[in-house]
């Protein structure tokens, strides 16, 4: 082997040995301009572990019947976070904890804390920047949380109770209780000469006259079933705002709700 080439090997090595991990969008100074940095941004991460625990709240309240709702509620939760609050999902997590002087929810940020930390280290040792990518669902990051289950039972009794209740009020001749996906099918069978008391007397059907028209109105036609679906989410929401304490810091934002 040349001289040349055993040298270009060994400065190779010494390279890659002396590639330090970047923090917070950081980027390592690298001779090789070929070779990507490896990055990691803790705050995003932890914004996105946020997100599935937000996430599995939401879904808890709908009784676990989201099967096709997944995108839809990843939408309204970024919507509401930006729109309502300006802020992350993990910002909201910490002000919730303020709020309600909870060490349940003290113990799911330091959960979340941990596994970012966690996560930052192997892409450290390892230079790479995969590990981030690897889903980590609520289920398993919250494992530990002393209280959760029960108060995720808690929630998905109480709220998705309320969510039929209010809905039920238009429906005629029905004694079962709705599936969420199943909404749009029972509605088209209410008698018309009540449809506008009992719509009145919804909640969720008032949000949904509203998420319609406000489609129409932006140019994005919706289904009444695409409405009342996104209606559920959005007081599924609410509901998550009053029992973390939370306010929207823009007074304007979804005034049906009030």
């Amino acid at each position: 082997m040349a001289n040349t080439d055993i040298k270009g090997l060994i400065d190779s090595i010494i390279d890659n040995t002396n590639n330090s991990y970047p923090s917070k969008g950081e980027y390592n100074s690298i001779t090789n301009s070929e070779r990507p940095p490896v990055t990691f941004d803790k705050g995003e991460y932890r914004n996105k572990l946020s997100m599935f625990v937000l996430k599995d709240v939401i879904t808890g309240m709908m009784h676990d019947d989201t099967a096709n709702a997944d995108e839809l509620i990843d939408k309204a939760i970024d919507k509401h976070m930006k729109c309502g609050y300006g802020g992350s999902c993990y910002n909201y997590l910490t002000q919730a904890r303020d709020a309600v002087n909870s060490p349940m929810i003290s113990d799911i940020i330091q959960e979340i804390d941990n596994e970012t930390d966690e996560v930052a280290e192997k892409i450290s040792k390892t230079k790479d920047a995969s590990h981030a990518d690897n889903t980590t669902d609520a289920k398993d990051l919250l494992k530990n949380v002393e209280n959760y289950d029960e108060f995720r039972e808690k929630i998905k009794t109480q709220v998705s109770e309320q969510v039929v209740n209010d809905v039920t009020k238009v429906l005629v001749d029905s004694n079962d209780a709705p599936l969420f996906d199943d909404l749009d099918k029972k509605l088209a069978e209410k008698k018309t000469t009540q449809s506008d008391t009992m719509t009145n007397e919804s909640v969720i059907l008032r949000m949904t006259g509203v998420i319609v028209s406000e489609s129409a109105i932006a140019g994005e036609k919706i289904t009444t079933n695409e409405g009342i679906e996104m209606a559920i989410v959005e007081y599924c929401m609410f509901q998550m705002d009053r029992l973390f304490k939370q306010h929207p810091v823009n007074a304007s934002y979804k005034n049906y709700m009030k």
